[in-house]
């Protein structure tokens, strides 16, 4: 394979936390500036165009004045309790600030939710805070593979998930179609066996991904490119977009977290994206020239709103309805008999889309709540919290580029749209911390 990974001294990650924290701890007050500002204009993006042009899911407009104000102040409260160090539960608790927290105050003042929603996402946010500053995990003991049979292990299976699609008649399903891939992915899906669900979210969640880490590292530019293709190849084979952004966030937090400004370029570019998303929705509404508004349809509506509203629905019909606790989980053992027929992502689908058929999958908060109301959610935040200590323990040692980095899909995966025993089972949350403690500290150089 060439010259051999290369990568900071143990000691340089840990001197770096100490400088960057003293020069984040003076833009505390620009941090939240900021944060107050990216509030205020999806709140006016929210009133203004999405109730009128997403309404049709269910978004409403009931502003409440005292509500807003009762949100201001949570957000304010909440932003003192902030790391603003590089270790990853730092990282990890801005990305719930902004893209869970934050579009939750929003929903809350602009349809006028219930306290009980936005009480147990302040709590669940305050858990994971809390767990994650004052809970120290320790690093595991654990034998060590060369980071060149990482990588090797890593294309190969890759390619071996693909070759699986391939031999089982998939490629006849091959698409590179934006437009057509919701009328095609369920026959895809169904073209292979069911075994190949878990290996592709594997595949381009993490294997691929950590791959393009490593290539980096090693600096193996043609390997990695080959890489990249394979997840086009996913994308193209499963009809499934996400494989497309996976390996571009990757890079994007692999390279971005070697700034000192990390933070406040993720809340610029939040910002930025709600204002254009708000150009977007106004051309849209005042222009007939066949604009699709497909960039508020994927920032604003899909990424910030969506996750949050589901957890609204969640919360909403699981607080008078019995939960599931966790009997449609694989963990379960099929120990737990179902008080409903349907799983409850189809659940969601049916009683508040009419479509029994559409998987409204939501993040921690939503799912644990169906499965054990508020003790659910408590223990979901937990247990996210003494994963972002535990994440902390190993970026002190290997630096904390390369475990944000591998770490930033499954986490923004496990905060907005899947359910914590299928991150375990399904998303590839193991395999991450597998691969976490095997991998061996490159030579220094």
């Amino acid at each position: 394979m060439g010259a051999p990974l290369v990568m900071q001294s143990p000691k340089e990650p840990l001197g770096e936390y100490k400088k960057s924290h003293r020069v984040l701890r003076n833009s505390k007050w620009t941090l939240a500036a900021l944060y107050i500002a990216y509030f205020v204009a999806l709140q006016w993006v929210y009133q203004k165009w999405v109730v009128s042009i997403y309404g049709y899911q269910g978004f409403s407009d009931d502003f409440n004045s005292g509500s807003f104000v009762l949100a201001m102040a949570a957000l304010v409260a909440f932003l003192p309790l902030m790391k603003n160090d590089e270790l990853p539960s730092s990282v990890f608790t801005h990305l719930i600030l902004g893209l869970i927290f934050i579009p939750s105050l929003v929903l809350y003042s602009g349809q006028n939710l219930g306290g009980e929603f936005i009480a147990l996402t302040c709590m669940a946010f305050a858990i994971v805070l809390g767990t994650a500053s004052h809970l120290k995990m320790k690093r595991i003991e654990f034998p060590k593979v060369k980071s060149t049979t990482l990588l090797l292990w890593s294309f190969f299976f890759s390619l071996c998930t693909i070759f699986g699609i391939f031999s089982f008649g998939g490629a006849r399903f091959l698409n590179f179609d934006f437009s057509a891939v919701y009328e095609i992915r369920r026959e895809a899906a169904n073209a292979v066996p069911g075994v190949f669900g878990y290996l592709n979210s594997i595949a381009t969640k993490i294997v691929i991904p950590f791959g393009m880490i490593l290539c980096i590292l090693a600096r193996r530019w043609a390997l990695m490119i080959l890489l990249f293709l394979t997840s086009i190849a996913f994308f193209a084979l499963t009809a499934h977009k996400s494989p497309l952004f996976y390996p571009v966030l990757v890079l994007f937090f692999f390279f971005a977290t070697e700034s000192k400004n990390l933070k406040a370029y993720f809340i610029l570019a939040l910002l930025l994206g709600v204002m254009l998303s708000g150009l977007d929705l106004w051309i849209f509404e005042n222009e007939s020239t066949g604009w699709s508004s497909w960039f508020a349809g994927l920032f604003v509506n899909r990424a910030l709103l969506v996750p949050s509203y589901l957890n609204s629905l969640y919360i909403d019909y699981f607080s008078h309805y019995e939960k599931y606790y966790w009997a449609s989980s694989k963990l379960s053992l099929g120990l737990v008999d179902s008080a409903h027929e349907l799983s409850a992502p189809n659940l969601i689908g049916q009683q508040y889309f009419g479509n029994p058929e559409m998987s409204a999958n939501t993040g921690w908060i939503g799912s644990g709540y169906a499965n054990a109301g508020f003790g659910g959610v408590i223990g979901y935040s937990i247990l996210i919290g003494m994963l972002f200590s535990f994440l902390d323990a190993y970026a002190k040692k290997l630096g904390g580029r390369f475990v944000i980095s591998l770490f930033i899909v499954p986490v923004i995966t496990m905060i907005t749209s899947a359910d914590m025993t299928d991150m375990i089972l399904t998303h590839g949350l193991v395999v991450a911390i597998f691969l976490l403690l095997v991998f061996r500290t490159p030579e220094v150089k």
